[in-house]
């Protein structure tokens, strides 16, 4: 082959490059019908670890060495907490997370869902939030200690905020959890429409937060947030007049 295309018998280097070619290109011809059927003998042969969601994804030392990371580092870790706890609130609310973020009419869905939701809200609190908030606080904490600028260290410190107001929607909801149970399983009269007004209102807020996160960031307008949140309280304020009503 090296001959057909001019290569003279003496030129070892260009010879060599041919057979490293031509074992390539092989190999690919080989391979590229066996592909699928390798893909599915090494996901039945390997199994997949489980994802541990107590354990933070983003926050470790090797971070702390590259001040250009730590900030993107914290936001996607507070980004997960927040997703481990909006688990937490929707079940606690005794909604599910696909229906809701699916749903058209939220207050109708909200209305319709009187079954509890099975889970040990105590049990996921202790392996999705406690572990994973206290690994961000201490994160906060030794690159607070750092010599960084002050804009870095302050936006590190608005996140461990974020994540400390968080915690503490997910703690609100293992107190209202009991009592809004109790009173919406059956019709009680005003104080099950009013127990299902302020689940509407949670529940409106999760997919208002949902639709943000999934907006390019170009777009969060001042103005935009503005009318999101008039959004949410014009919303809130319909099922109360009705409840009243």
């Amino acid at each position: 082959m090296s001959a057909g295309v001019g290569i003279a018998d003496t030129d070892t280097a260009l010879k060599l490059a041919v057979f490293h070619t031509i074992f390539n290109v092989l190999g690919v011809a080989i391979m590229l019908p066996l592909l699928r059927r390798l893909i599915a003998f090494l996901e039945k042969t390997i199994a997949q670890p489980a994802e541990d969601l107590s354990k933070p994804k983003f926050l470790s030392e090797a971070v702390d060495e590259f001040p250009q990371t730590i900030e993107i580092a914290m936001r996607r870790e507070v980004k997960h907490l927040y997703d481990n706890a909006v688990e937490l609130i929707v079940h606690g609310l005794n909604l599910h997370r696909h229906e809701l973020f699916e749903a058209k009419d939220i207050a109708a869905m909200v209305e319709a869902s009187r079954t509890q939701v099975e889970f040990d809200i105590d049990e996921r609190y202790e392996a999705r939030i406690k572990t994973l908030y206290a690994a961000i606080v201490e994160f906060a904490t030794r690159v607070g200690a750092k010599d960084l600028p002050e804009d870095v260290v302050d936006e590190i410190y608005n996140m461990r905020d974020v994540s400390d107001r968080v915690v503490r929607a997910v703690k609100a909801v293992k107190h209202l959890r009991r009592n809004a149970t109790q009173y919406t399983e059956k019709p009680q009269g005003v104080i099950t429409d009013l127990y299902n007004v302020l689940r509407t209102q949670i529940a409106r807020i999760l997919v208002e937060i949902g639709k943000l996160d999934l907006t390019d960031p170009e777009d969060r307008s001042s103005l935009w947030l503005d009318q999101e949140r008039v959004q949410v309280e014009s919303d809130a304020q319909a099922p109360t007049a009705r409840s009243r009503h």
